[in-house]
């Protein structure tokens, strides 16, 4: 059995069990190998079990329709807290991208250096600068 196919899994038991002829607890015990895990866990649940395997089967297309829908809840409520985090977490994206674009406007968030192109010419020092490099350290960087 298929989680959330449960008609189908009954269907195609009491199509078998009609087909070869087979009936009570040959058919029971078919239902229970072939149950999931969430099915025989709320199976157990259900006690006592029909001894008819007819209202067995019943009883526990029954159960599976339960547990489709809460399986059908959980994933609407899934998907409901998904979409409102989205919208949450878009909002929030969309405040960011809002701040940048008013500091952006009023000035570069961080200037980066100007680097001469590597073919632009550059004076020589003279040696009057040279002389008195050290002299503008000393005396406060004025000359």
């Amino acid at each position: 059995m298929q989680p959330g196919k449960i008609d189908l899994f009954v269907d195609e038991l009491i199509r078998l069990a009609n087909e070869l002829r087979y009936g009570g607890d040959y058919v029971k015990d078919k239902a229970r190998v072939g149950m999931t895990t969430d099915l025989c866990n709320a199976w157990a649940m259900k006690t006592p079990h029909p001894e008819d395997y007819v209202d067995y089967l019943n009883l526990l297309r029954n159960t599976g329709h339960q547990l489709e829908d809460v399986a059908s809840l959980n994933r609407t409520v899934v998907r409901a807290k998904d979409s409102s985090h989205r919208d949450k977490s878009d909002d929030r994206h969309t405040s960011t991208r809002k701040q940048r674009k008013e500091r952006n406007g009023s000035g570069p968030r961080n200037p980066k250096p100007i680097n001469p192109a590597p073919w632009s010419f550059r004076p020589p020092e003279s040696e009057h600068a040279k002389a008195h490099k050290d002299i503008a350290q000393y005396n406060g960087g004025s000359h």
